[in-house]
């Protein structure tokens, strides 16, 4: 977690770090990705099930089941890995378009450390009154920060080719998260897998 905060505020230097690591795709994901998923989501589903969730339709508090916190849970967290993961594959085959050699590794780390700031707006959704959309936006906002130095420095484009694949890069965080926010919040609310 202090790495994707030093990402957020220090991003030049901690890209820097994160890139002469040269760490593999297990040790990000079960050392850096995984945990931070796993707190986020705790922390979100006790505020469910122990604040509850705030509904403007009803304007009131709403406590919600501890089984349907745990699916919510869970459907959030295999969607978020999935798109982490496949989202590291297509980078990986558009920057072979772009004619930048890299590797999944390059991508996965650039995906993984991207997804990061999504994943902290799941502790601001654990604020019952705070729409989830909110949260995802400001996690979005965060996600910029972090790819912009993250391109150049994981993948090592030429600068013509940079400011594409950064922009391709956001486009790779942002839909799938929207999608998994989108998801979780129909299984939340009794509309998918219920």
């Amino acid at each position: 977690m202090i790495t994707v905060l030093k990402l957020l505020f220090v991003p030049m230097q901690t890209w820097q770090r994160i890139s002469l690591a040269r760490r593999g795709v297990l040790w990000i994901l079960i050392l850096q990705v995984l945990p931070l998923l796993l707190v986020g989501l705790a922390v979100e589903s006790y505020s469910l099930i122990h604040l509850g969730e705030y509904r403007s339709g009803l304007a009131t508090l709403i406590k919600v089941r501890p089984e349907d916190a745990v699916r919510y849970s869970a459907v959030y967290l295999s969607l978020l890995l999935a798109s982490v993961l496949v989202t590291s594959q297509v980078l990986a085959w558009i920057t072979r378009s772009f004619h930048v050699k890299t590797t999944y590794t390059q991508c996965f780390t650039l995906m993984a450390y991207g997804y990061c700031p999504v994943i902290l707006g799941r502790f601001l959704d654990a604020i019952p009154k705070l729409n989830s959309w909110v949260c995802l936006a400001l996690g979005a906002l965060g996600a910029f920060v972090v790819l912009y130095h993250g391109v150049a420095l994981s993948l090592k484009p030429d600068q013509t080719k940079g400011f594409g694949l950064y922009l391709v890069s956001i486009l790779l965080v942002l839909f799938p998260s929207a999608v998994a926010n989108l998801l979780a919040q129909f299984v939340l609310h009794g509309k998918l897998l219920s």
